[in-house]
């Protein structure tokens, strides 16, 4: 038995974006009754709604979306439970092993982590991103050197200015998944991660539908 959990928010013209970042423009291109087929254009960030970070995005020699090979967006992956760290927060190594002694045991065969958190509940919203948790560079460079190829969260961002976190996993090529929904429902769990973007030449990043398969 397989079951799959939705793990991507919707993108719609009231999706929550950066603070100076257009809103989405969504609006009929053409109509079937006019021209006998439907179709729609849409304008955005392509970091808009749940999506992936590519090196590029804040690497000047990074790869772009378009450069990273399939296999990069799906994995053997477990989401760990932040959301007793205070919202606002950035988590570093110490206080993460506080709460968490056993996580040698949790990333054992594991390729992607995710991370829940308690910033969907402020969603959408300025509180989306101002009460978020970030992961620190201590807490990042960790998972690096258990061969991490990616690393998702439901809040808006990984990390908070100066992004140094980001900086970090980038580098090393391990890619960055956020404004995930629904991982309360794996939470704890290992399973089956995929998320795939649109192949757009040179940009930073994609939307992507991401997904859990849990077999039990």
């Amino acid at each position: 038995m397989k079951k799959v959990v939705d793990l991507t928010k919707p993108i719609s013209k009231e999706s929550w974006v950066f603070p100076g970042q257009p809103q989405p423009v969504i609006f009929p291109w053409t109509r079937i009754e006019n021209h006998g087929y439907a179709t729609f254009a849409l304008f955005m960030v392509e970091h808009t709604a749940t999506h992936v970070d590519a090196p590029a995005h804040f690497l000047p020699q990074g790869k772009t979306i378009d450069e990273i090979p399939p296999e990069c967006f799906f994995g053997k992956a477990t989401a760990l439970d932040l959301s007793t760290f205070p919202p606002g927060s950035t988590i570093n190594l110490e206080s993460f092993f506080q709460k968490m002694p056993d996580i040698e045991k949790c990333l054992q065969d594991v390729e992607i982590v995710l991370f829940k958190t308690e910033a969907e509940k402020y969603y959408p919203g300025e509180d989306y991103f101002r009460k978020a948790v970030g992961i620190g560079e201590d807490l990042a460079a960790f998972f690096a050197q258990h061969k991490i190829k990616a690393v998702g969260t439901d809040a808006p961002s990984i990390d908070f200015e100066p992004y140094l976190t980001h900086r970090l996993l980038l580098e090393k090529n391990i890619l960055i998944y956020e404004s995930l929904t629904n991982l309360g429902a794996v939470a704890g769990k290992r399973f089956w991660f995929y998320a795939f973007p649109l192949k757009l030449q040179g940009l930073t990043g994609s939307p992507v539908r991401a997904v859990a398969i849990i077999e039990d």
